[in-house]
């Protein structure tokens, strides 16, 4: 199984189609967090969806139109295609990686928790063709955990970041996997207290990059085949940059500019064109070098 893979739960088996076709069984994850649950799969054909785990809704569009504030929008195993928009406190929970995507094609970002509190997404794979595959803005309290995304790729880093986290606090980014050809794989800027841990980030310019932020974690990673410095910090303050392993950087596994306050502690860096780390602009008073195991 992916990143997100987790244990199954068959709803209950309805009585067979009159016309003998093959009921739509959907598998969701077993472990759903507290609250009213609203259903989706995108194999239901019955036209009178209302959300019920007998008649599911087919979109998460849908799910998400009717769904009260503290609502769990359960993602049954199967292929969504539609850009999401999260603007309210909910969880949405994928069936796991390997059996629940959400793909979008084009420069529209995949899935967005814009102006909301308290949202938690788990549990999908997202794919894309352009550069943007989660955007978190204007947020806070948003949790995402066991994601998958793949086939993000852009013409240069202004084009974006496979996952975006601006303006946002109290962020956490646990245990996803990022492919990114041509831009950054996860950004951070002008947020605080945002954790990044348990990530793996493969390819793009930067693995991680944080801009302008303060309060900022980002331990036990895997940043690997950057065509840059693998993890960018630049005008943070109170970053502490922890136990992550980083190697085949084109520039230095770590790189700090422009007056920030870092503390580096137990990372790993191999096989990168210029060494462990670049400093220009850290203004911690232990020095960044302590931090790396070259």
């Amino acid at each position: 199984g992916g990143a997100g893979e987790a244990a199954k739960d068959p709803v209950a088996e309805p009585d067979a189609p009159l016309d003998g076709s093959v009921p739509c069984l959907p598998e969701y994850a077993a472990d759903l967090p507290a609250g009213p649950v609203v259903y989706v799969a995108s194999c239901y054909a019955g036209g009178d969806s209302d959300g019920s785990a007998e008649k599911p809704y087919v979109s998460v569009g849908e799910a998400l139109e009717s769904a009260d504030a503290g609502s769990v929008i359960a993602l049954g195993a199967g292929a969504y295609e539609e850009n999401v928009l999260i603007t309210k406190p909910l969880s949405l929970v994928g069936a796991g990686t390997d059996d629940c995507t959400l793909s979008t094609a084009g420069e529209q970002v995949t899935l967005a928790v814009v102006e909301a509190a308290d949202v938690s997404v788990r549990g999908l794979s997202l794919l894309g063709g352009g550069p943007a595959g989660l955007l978190v803005s204007g947020a806070s309290r948003v949790d995402v955990s066991d994601l998958v995304f793949a086939g993000y790729m852009g013409d240069h880093p202004s084009a974006g970041s496979v996952v975006t986290v601006t303006q946002s606090e109290a962020v956490t980014l646990h245990n996803i996997e990022v492919g990114a050809v041509g831009v950054d794989g996860v950004f951070v800027s002008e947020s605080n207290d945002v954790s990044v841990s348990g990530c793996t980030v493969l390819g793009g310019v930067s693995g991680v990059f944080l801009s302008e932020s303060s309060d900022v974690s980002v331990h036990q990673n895997s940043v690997q085949g950057s065509k840059s410095a693998a993890i960018v910090v630049s005008s943070v303050q109170s970053v502490v940059v922890a136990d992550n392993s980083i190697s085949d950087a084109a520039i230095s596994g770590i790189a700090v500019y422009f007056q920030s306050e870092v503390t580096l502690s137990g990372n790993t860096v191999t096989d990168t064109v210029e060494g462990g780390v670049f400093d220009f602009g850290n203004v911690s008073t232990v020095p960044l070098a302590a931090g790396v195991l070259l």
